[in-house]
């Protein structure tokens, strides 16, 4: 009976090792969020949008670099292609930092591999959004949706959230960072709250 126990033990490990593997192999490798539109942008496009910097890709340090250099009122919004939720937010984001002077910065989770690039490219054009920050963190926590690298991106700031999702806006000032809105803050929500912010922020 115990031998049995084992060997059906040793099938199951087995088959999670395999499915792991496959996970990460193949699935890794979708172009999570494409559309007919983003086959057609050539690789030269994505080259040219990295070398203008239109996607540009920095390190932590040199995030906390740019957050630690704000002096007025700064919205980092953090986003990626395949995020349904991220696309829907930006137009009223766009409009409503334009409307209460917020600086806006946009910072991207997607993988780095080309396939993807032409994705993030593409949803870039459709939004009308000009440049990102895409994140370059430790590869041993790239998953195939960022989702680790952002966890630990936020852990290592001592940003704690309810749910590990996107979009998640981080509102910077004087360098510090001073309001969080998490995924589960949809725009009515986020824009009463930053309403609200600001008003406290003018007395």
């Amino acid at each position: 009976m115990k031998k049995a126990l084992y060997f059906i033990g040793g099938i199951i490990f087995t088959l999670l090792v395999l499915g792991g593997f496959a996970y990460y192999k193949f699935y890794g490798k979708i172009t999570v969020g494409g559309t007919s539109e983003s086959s057609l942008i050539t690789d030269a496009s994505v080259e040219e949008a990295l070398l203008n910097k239109a996607i540009d890709r920095i390190s932590v340090t040199q995030y906390d670099s740019i957050t630690q250099a704000t002096t007025k009122p700064t919205m980092v919004n953090f986003w990626a292609s395949w995020c349904e939720s991220c696309l829907k937010e930006i137009p009223t984001l766009q409009t409503y930092a334009a409307s209460r002077n917020i600086e806006l910065i946009f910072v991207n989770f997607d993988k780095r591999e080309i396939s993807q690039s032409k994705v993030v490219l593409d949803k870039m054009k459709k939004l009308k959004m000009e440049k990102t920050y895409q994140l370059m963190g430790d590869d041993k926590l790239i998953d195939p949706l960022n989702f680790r690298m952002l966890g630990s991106f936020l852990e290592d700031r001592n940003i704690k959230m309810d749910t590990l999702g996107l979009p998640i806006n981080l509102v910077y000032e004087n360098g510090v960072n001073t309001q969080v809105f998490g995924p589960s803050q949809m725009e009515t929500l986020l824009f009463q709250s930053l309403d609200h912010y600001l008003k406290e922020h003018k007395q």
